[in-house]
């Protein structure tokens, strides 16, 4: 029997009945496979990515003259944007993450 300091645990499997009841149960739901984790963490960095990209290809546009029909930013403004926009990411990642904690993934993917 297993103790600790001293004291049975009392109700809890010892290890030949863990072993036979881990060889008992059957396997739950689909095996996902290393693959499958590496894939969507790949996409998600790509699609991170990508959003930079994006944001930094129309820095050029946001610089021009008010004339021109641009935002006429200085380099502060510019890295206020691109700071502002990672930091709205991370914001989005907790609170999303959350919603799906809270709500389940399946309703935060209709949701969005």
């Amino acid at each position: 029997m297993s103790k600790i300091n001293d004291a049975p645990l009392e109700g809890y499997p010892t290890g030949e009945k863990l072993s036979r009841m881990v060889q008992e149960t059957q396997p739950s739901g689909k095996h996902r496979t290393i693959g499958w984790v590496a894939g969507i963490a790949c996409l998600g960095s790509f699609l991170f990515g990508y959003d930079t990209g994006v944001i930094s290809g129309a820095l050029p546009y946001m610089y021009m003259p008010w004339e021109a029909g641009g935002m006429h930013l200085n380099s502060l403004e510019e890295g206020l944007i691109g700071g502002i926009l990672l930091i709205g990411c991370a914001f989005g990642a907790l609170f999303g993450g959350r919603l799906s904690d809270r709500f389940g993934r399946r309703h935060n993917i209709m949701l969005l």
